[in-house]
């Protein structure tokens, strides 16, 4: 692995697409369903996670597979899962 194209490309990445959909996700008002009675009808959570699966999709990760789980009067859910390359690669779960 060579460190300097390693570092190249996530400094592109950050700078040219996180940094940007941060921005994005950010000027969105969502609020917490504590805070906004009214979330499902404001859309605004159904907003960021289009944003989100939008932005990973992008991303064109190999062995990626994406999915919104959306429940009624229940906050949606982004689903992402990515093949292990390795044999011995373990299972990694982020909330």
């Amino acid at each position: 692995m060579n460190i300097d194209n390693v570092d190249k490309f996530v400094r592109e990445a950050w700078d040219g697409s996180i940094i940007p959909t941060l921005c994005d996700y950010v000027r969105i008002p969502n609020k917490s369903p504590v805070f906004d009675p009214d979330w499902e009808a404001n859309g605004y959570m159904q907003q960021a996670v289009e944003l989100l699966e939008a932005w990973a999709a992008n991303a064109a990760v190999d062995g990626m597979h994406l999915e919104v789980f959306s429940l009624p009067r229940r906050t949606p859910v982004l689903f992402c899962e990515i093949d292990a390359t390795a044999d011995d690669a373990g299972t990694v779960l982020l909330y």
